[in-house]
């Protein structure tokens, strides 16, 4: 085990563990502290993002309030640490500002209230599942666009329509023991009812929606490194809108069958099976330009 400095009175201990998880003892209470994106429960992650995404914090008074959230501590507590405590425990939120690799699904339902007075009720909208395992490639095509054109603009009509593309009702009838349940929870996609869920999803809390975002960011950088051939084909040039558009058109009447069909196939098989075409196309290329060196 490694230990801190108990400078000013106050004793650090750092405990090995066998999990990410980081186990820290202060003053004799035991934290268990997320070591990843992934570890964090969902109110941690909604409080996380809230604290990145607040332009006023300097980058010492960032890694407090994050750290905070991690030790589920006020920040008053944290502030009676020197100097040189607060420095060795802020390195543990160095993995929240270094890269995100969320892929775990924290908010898979969410709730929208609806009416008014004494006829107020809840309904309760589902998302995909981790790695957006159960994401068909035409909700990709639209919830990727959005993503991009909200990051470019920060026009927020697209970040709910991107939360409208993620999040649906319940399909119905809902038979998951049933033989011909397809996995998804979710009724199905229609592009047709993106602009009246997204006005929906639009009163959800900022915390809520800055979560899914950043969820649906890690998952595409997951999908980024798995498929990197595949993602070079799939963005324009400038880099901040989608092309998937026109990759769903190319591939429709092919392997996927026509562009319903295609739209429906889930998105990692589409981008696996695109990744084996991209490699197995420059492995030929090269070998042709070594047929053609050697002649």
């Amino acid at each position: 085990m490694s230990f801190f400095l108990g400078a000013g009175g106050r004793s650090f201990e750092k405990l090995t563990s066998r999990t990410l998880m980081n186990h820290v003892l202060i003053d004799g209470k035991h934290y268990k502290l997320p070591a990843t994106w992934n570890e964090l429960s969902a109110h941690q992650l909604q409080r996380v993002v809230t604290v990145l995404h607040t332009d006023s914090y300097d980058q010492h008074h960032q890694r407090l309030r994050l750290l905070c959230v991690l030790l589920d501590e006020r920040l008053s507590y944290v502030n009676s640490f020197t100097v040189v405590q607060q420095l060795q425990l802020t390195m543990l939120v160095d993995f929240l500002l270094t890269s995100n690799d969320l892929t775990a699904q924290l908010l898979p339902t969410v709730r929208v209230r609806g009416g008014q007075g004494v006829h107020v009720s809840w309904k309760e909208y589902h998302g995909p599942r981790e790695y957006l395992r159960n994401l068909t490639f035409a909700e990709f095509v639209f919830a990727d666009s959005y993503c991009l054109h909200y990051l470019a603009t920060k026009d927020r009509i697209y970040l709910h329509k991107m939360l409208a593309v993620l999040y649906r009702p319940q399909r119905h009838p809902y038979k998951p023991k049933s033989p011909g349940y397809g996995g998804d929870i979710r009724e199905d996609f229609n592009e047709h009812l993106i602009a009246e869920r997204a006005e929906k999803l639009a009163t959800l809390d900022d915390d809520q929606k800055l979560a899914i975002l950043t969820w649906y960011r890690g998952c595409r950088t997951w999908m980024e490194r798995q498929y990197p051939l595949v993602f070079q084909a799939g963005e324009s040039q400038d880099g901040r809108t989608s092309d998937w558009g026109r990759v769903l058109r190319d591939l429709s009447g092919k392997q996927f069958g026509t562009m319903v069909e295609t739209g429906r196939t889930l998105t990692l098989t589409i981008l696996a099976q695109m990744q084996d075409d991209n490699e197995l196309a420059e492995r030929l290329r090269e070998q042709a330009e070594a047929t053609k060196n050697k002649s």
